[in-house]
């Protein structure tokens, strides 16, 4: 396992941290997750977005954990869960894979999954593989990846490859106040204290210094386009209550997004007020109060 675990020495004032640690593994791979909640009330899985980690649920979780059992992991190098090896990738496929063993590892049954963004395009994708093992779909802006073309596919692999060869270490961070700036300076809408939560909770001190957790290998741009028509394939075969969320905000717009959401043929949409992509960081009550409401109703 490797040496980024840290007990919870920094929770701000106020701030709710329930989340108790947890680890197993899965393809020679440790998986680190949380858990919210006592085990015979419904479960939800939380998958969290790109370059996030778990930790990223806390506040949400503290808002259903009264009536909910809360599973959030974190994928398959991010966060506290191991790397691939060093001739490996992180293609997506794979996380579905991951997704499918780790419910069986913790006998997980009949779940609602919930995803963020990289993590709601996750849940969506398994539920589309596997309809019969998801009773509901909860998917906050992950299904706003820009499409692509057949023509964009030789660019991209040349442009991995060339990213895979250049591909070297991080900079140390200066601090953890470092860390939270620069993730406020990617989503401007995060309060403080959540952000340094989250700065935290998503580095790791090595013997030179201050790292992000997640494996410098996402920072290269996948080789496989994601089109828009291949996706639709997936979402059509849904067949869950599905709740779809999106921030006001959003710094991801598309001009085809209405016809993304209906491709899920049983959904509800919302669009959140005073909210951006990050929008159960930034309205985690209300985002609370829409998903309580969706699973106890449909």
């Amino acid at each position: 396992m490797e040496n980024n675990q840290k007990s919870h020495s920094f929770i701000p004032p106020g701030f709710p941290c329930y989340g108790e640690s947890n680890y197993t593994r899965l393809r020679e791979i440790d998986f680190h997750y949380l858990h919210w909640g006592k085990a015979e009330n419904p479960t939800i899985v939380m998958l969290h977005g790109f370059l996030d980690h778990a930790h990223t649920f806390d506040l949400l979780s503290s808002y259903l954990m009264d009536s909910f059992n809360i599973i959030a992991w974190d994928a398959r190098g991010f966060g506290r869960t191991g790397r691939v090896h060093p001739s490996g990738y992180y293609h997506f496929i794979e996380y579905l894979y991951d997704l499918d063993l780790f419910m069986k590892n913790l006998k997980i049954r009949n779940v609602i999954l919930l995803g963020h963004s990289m993590g709601g395009m996750i849940a969506s994708l398994y539920t589309g593989v596997f309809p019969e093992k998801v009773s509901k779909l909860i998917n906050m802006e992950g299904w706003m990846i820009p499409d692509s073309t057949f023509a964009d596919a030789p660019i991209r692999a040349r442009r991995w490859i060339e990213e895979m060869e250049a591909e070297g270490s991080f900079k140390p961070l200066a601090s953890i106040e470092e860390a939270t700036k620069r993730l406020q300076k990617n989503d401007p809408l995060m309060p403080n204290d959540i952000a340094h939560h989250l700065a935290y909770e998503g580095t790791k001190v090595e013997n030179d210094g201050l790292y992000w957790c997640h494996d410098p290998l996402h920072r290269t741009r996948s080789p496989q386009p994601a089109y828009i028509e291949q996706l639709e394939a997936f979402w059509n075969r849904i067949e869950c209550p599905t709740l779809l969320l999106k921030g006001e905000k959003t710094v991801l717009p598309l001009i085809d997004c209405d016809r993304r959401i209906n491709a899920y043929k049983n959904h509800k949409f919302i669009e959140v007020k005073n909210a951006g992509h990050n929008l159960h960081l930034h309205q985690p009550e209300e985002i609370s109060n829409f998903i309580r409401d969706f699973i106890q109703t449909g």
